[in-house]
């Protein structure tokens, strides 16, 4: 799809947010966070897309199955065989995820230990989360696992490239 036949589907969608499941709901917004573009119209709208979802998100009156997965999961963010992902789609996905606010379909609590977007307590419990995933079946010396630990680590090494500060101690893996 090109830039002005995306900048014309764009209200179309959002008219539809309000009835969409969770799942569309993250799907949409999988998709808008990857269709980065040079061009300030389209990107501005994408932008307008996003709240739109994330205020979508936060209607009380949207139902859901409890969730079983945390922000990352919820948001598209996986890797190995079965994510089908590529670094650049994880990638802008963990990069969406540290700028934008995550949906509140978590509990209060919950979202506090995340921080505000942004912010160095999220790309600190981002990174945790990440080396929590590494560290598990590293453990267990799962040689099925060697494809996601390489993706982990190499996503990892981008949150830190592009987003760290030196605010806290980066953790190693």
């Amino acid at each position: 799809m090109d830039d002005d036949a995306l900048l014309r589907s764009i209200p179309a969608i959002m008219a539809r947010l309000p009835k969409m499941s969770r799942q569309e709901l993250v799907t949409v917004w999988c998709h808008a966070v990857e269709m980065q573009s040079k061009d300030a119209v389209l990107t501005k709208a994408i932008e307008r897309l996003l709240d739109a979802v994330d205020a979508a998100f936060a209607d009380p009156n949207r139902r859901g199955d409890p969730l079983e997965e945390g922000p990352l999961a919820l948001l598209g963010y996986h890797v190995g065989d079965r994510a089908n992902l590529a670094a650049r789609q994880r990638q802008a996905r963990l990069s969406a995820i540290y700028r934008r606010a995550i949906p509140p379909v978590f509990p209060p609590h919950y979202l506090a230990d995340w921080g505000s977007p942004g912010t160095p307590a999220r790309l600190e419990r981002m990174a945790y989360s990440i080396i929590s995933f590494i560290r598990d079946p590293k453990r267990r010396k799962d040689p099925r696992m060697e494809d996601a630990i390489t993706e982990w680590k190499e996503d990892l090494d981008y949150l830190r490239s592009t987003h760290y500060r030196g605010e806290f101690y980066w953790p190693a893996p």
